[in-house]
């Protein structure tokens, strides 16, 4: 079956208005969010509650809920339809079994076999490749909350809108997709500078100028 909620850019979505839940069919051993999403590989998601992450996929604004049922999935942006399911568990790399891979390297390396049961769940994901390049940049002799800073900054000023959340009494917050590297060339060092990308801007403007011109990448 398809979930779908209507949604205009910029309004605010109250928790009472998309009640739908999505299981993905995975739990907390394959697929553990603090675990995952916080910890530095991706900067987009912010904690909502005390078992919640609210980010975006792509165009798709999404909230993720680690449940004791396993982990669940809230659309807020557009239909959920098998490419844009299929999107989000590409991201979230659950094709491949964390549990399986755990087992086959525990039984060859002992210092893993070790530390594995202190981190069930924790995941590396498959970001846009784009996306994560810049980030990375970002990155350079940085912390985690700054890089967060910066890489939402960049969102919020060359990408497009999502739409306002408010949850759990919070003010809304408004979310970004990622700018294409159409909308990234509008950048110059200039502003970036004024962002606060330091230095950052000019190698920011020379790779995305180089990509533009090879888009073999």
């Amino acid at each position: 079956s398809e979930y779908s909620m209507s949604f205009s850019v910029k309004r605010s979505i109250n928790k009472a208005c998309a009640e739908d839940w999505i299981p993905l069919g995975v739990d907390e051993k394959e697929l553990n969010l603090q675990l995952t999403l916080p910890t530095g590989q991706t900067f987009r998601w912010r904690k909502r509650g005390e078992d919640q992450f609210t980010g975006v996929i792509g165009k798709q604004l999404v909230t993720l809920k680690q449940d004791p049922s396993g982990v669940l999935l809230k659309v807020h942006t557009g239909a959920v339809t098998p490419p844009n399911l299929n999107l989000i568990k590409d991201y979230l790399n659950l094709p491949t079994s964390l549990q399986e891979m755990y087992s086959e390297f525990s039984s060859k390396d002992k210092r893993f076999r070790e530390l594995a049961p202190h981190f069930p769940g924790a995941r590396m994901l498959r970001q846009d490749p784009l996306e994560c390049m810049f980030s990375f940049i970002c990155s350079s002799n940085n912390h985690i909350s700054r890089i967060h800073g910066m890489v939402e900054r960049l969102c919020a000023t060359y990408g497009e809108s999502l739409g306002e959340i408010s949850t759990y009494g919070e003010e809304p917050q408004e979310y970004f997709a990622f700018p294409s590297l159409e909308q990234l060339a509008r950048a110059t060092d200039q502003e970036l500078r004024a962002a606060g990308f330091e230095y950052r801007a000019k190698v920011w403007v020379c790779d995305q100028m180089d990509l533009k011109m090879d888009l073999r990448w």
